[in-house]
């Protein structure tokens, strides 16, 4: 199948609050990769610590065929005591479904509901240049590994 036909059967939606459960089978994939960081965005949705309900924050999830397969979020970035420097966090998307734009469509979809002047995020080495594609730019450190410098649209 052409891979432009391919990627337009998947669809990109925000949801709130967070539908944990449906969130298992991501959770256990990226669990046997060694990625903790969506049982965390399970367990923050649950307690309440972070729902990514902020002012300019949002959480975005992509399914095909009706099923989860990829998320991303934006959240006031953590690490920083600055109001205007938001974080690109929790971008996952299940093995079997890599390679078909799919985390390039949730980026692109977290970058134009963006409101923060400023983004960080931190990447794995083989998302670096997804990242740069987008207009990130490497820090040389290891948090944040990537800034960008935006016109927030919100």
């Amino acid at each position: 199948m052409d891979a432009a036909i391919f990627q337009t059967l998947f669809e990109v939606r925000r949801q709130d609050p967070i539908p944990t459960r449906e969130l298992q089978p991501l959770i256990e994939a990226s669990l046997a990769e060694g990625h903790h960081f969506l049982q965390r965005l399970a367990r923050e949705a649950e307690e309440g610590s972070n729902t990514f309900q902020g002012a300019g924050e949002a959480f975005f999830f992509a399914y095909q065929d009706g099923r989860l397969v990829g998320t991303a979020g934006l959240n006031l970035d953590p690490f920083e005591k600055d109001p205007n420097v938001g974080r690109v966090r929790r971008v996952y998307v299940l093995p079997g479904y890599r390679g078909q734009g799919i985390a390039r469509r949730l980026l692109q979809t977290v970058l134009k509901h963006n409101r923060f002047p400023i983004l960080h995020l931190r990447s794995t080495p083989e998302a670096c240049r997804l990242y740069e594609s987008l207009g990130f730019t490497p820090t040389g450190r290891d948090n944040p590994t990537h800034r960008k410098v935006c016109q927030a649209s919100i």
